[in-house]
């Protein structure tokens, strides 16, 4: 029985740029069909990419590409129980999705977050395909290769934008990947991120910084202690103490607790983070003296269980004005806390600085720094939920005592 064969082609239609689509040719019985692939060139690099001995980069990478499609279409062909065409062509998927520019790609996923209210994260997509599309307007997903991820991280840094951000630009654009190959939209050949650390001709994206934020416990005491006159700032630095004082809980976490958190003595509730995932983190906090002054100096005064606790959301507001308004409420308290900071002279001080101060209180006190993960969000948060939340509530109270610091008397 005759054995269907496939090999990369160039077609003789060139364009305006002197280039053609590269196809792959399956031949069975003496008939022979045609499959587009995403990679155009000209017939010259080509020929140099299949056939020359002493390629250069170019056609190096080139050559890997064009021999994805065609090991693709030699794996479908060896899987298929008997060959036909038209078998072959629902299996191979041909790419339908190789062609779409990252415009239409990002856009479609920012719309599925935006209508599931997760208004934080299609910001991100929002920033990272800007910043592709200014470094090159509307490539096609099938054309993002190691090489050119290489390109943009090089492009970036000598924008002075930090490795952080090309990591977090980077990974929205890996997932749009992973979600693509899942749904056979590409296939796993056009994959440009590195799995495994032997896959040297992969990108990997750069690790991101990790800064230590922890709070000295001079300046610890200092920032606890001290008592503001404006009332901006009164307020940013209760609600920056309450952060601190609740296990480092975020201040997106704190703005959205509601009335039935709250019991008198403790605050139990779901981090937005983990809310609608599988295995949501339930955090329990032990409310000591300090923070519940707090609370009750801002709570709404409403028995309905899902009420807001704090007066800043409200119930029927849409995902994006609910978010906005945390956001602003934050960008407000970190303005407040700069100008106190400058006040008692110490190192500019965030909303996100309590939760690893939190956290590095902790370490001091002996909690084992293996538990701890050295501080709250660092390689992974989920050693430290999981730990935070596998207490009883006898240890809460002895957190609760512990992390309260020590008031430190000018000489």
């Amino acid at each position: 029985m005759q054995t269907a064969t496939s090999k990369a082609y160039i077609n003789n239609i060139v364009n305006s740029k002197g280039e053609s689509t590269v196809m792959i040719r399956v031949t069975y019985n003496r008939k022979k069909k045609y499959y587009k692939t995403n990679i155009t060139c000209t017939p010259e690099a080509f020929k140099r990419a299949t056939t020359a001995k002493r390629k250069t980069e170019n056609d190096r990478e080139l050559y890997f590409r064009i021999k994805a499609f065609e090991d693709r279409a030699e794996q479908v062909i060896q899987e298929l129980p008997f060959f036909t065409f038209d078998g072959f062509a629902v299996k191979y998927i041909e790419n339908r999705k190789a062609a779409d520019t990252l415009t239409e790609i990002y856009e479609a996923k920012i719309k599925e977050l935006t209508d599931n209210g997760k208004i934080g994260t299609a910001t991100t997509y929002r920033n990272a395909i800007n910043s592709l599309n200014e470094f090159k307007k509307d490539m096609a997903l099938g054309n993002i290769t190691a090489k050119k991820l290489q390109e943009y991280s090089k492009w970036m840094l000598n924008k002075q934008r930090s490795k952080n951000t090309i990591s977090i630009y980077l990974r929205t654009l890996r997932a749009i990947f992973n979600e693509q190959i899942a749904t056979k939209n590409i296939n796993e050949d056009l994959y440009p991120f590195r799995r495994k650390k032997t896959e040297k001709r992969k990108y990997a994206p750069p690790a991101p910084v990790k800064r230590k934020r922890a709070l000295t416990d001079a300046e610890l005491s200092l920032l606890y202690y001290y008592e503001p006159k404006l009332t901006a700032q009164v307020k940013a630095l209760d609600f920056w103490k309450l952060s601190y004082l609740c296990s480092g809980m975020n201040f997106t976490d704190i703005l959205n607790l509601k009335v039935k958190d709250y019991d008198g003595q403790y605050i139990r509730f779901f981090r937005q983070k983990t809310e609608e995932t599988d295995d949501p983190t339930e955090i329990v906090v032990y409310m000591g003296e300090d923070a519940k002054t707090i609370v009750n100096k801002y709570r709404v005064i409403n028995l309905t269980p899902q009420a807001f606790l704090f007066p800043f959301l409200t119930k029927n507001t849409d995902a994006e004005t609910h978010h906005n308004r945390v956001k602003s409420f934050i960008c407000q308290t970190n303005k407040q806390l700069k100008k106190i900071c400058k006040e008692i002279g110490i190192q500019y001080v965030s909303t996100y600085h309590a939760r690893h101060s939190f956290a590095n209180k902790l370490k001091q006190g002996g909690i084992g720094i293996e538990k701890i993960k050295e501080a709250l969000g660092h390689a992974s948060e989920k050693t430290t939920e999981t730990y935070l939340k596998s207490f009883n509530d006898e240890v809460y109270k002895e957190i609760a005592a512990m992390v309260k610091p020590l008031k430190v008397v000018n000489q």
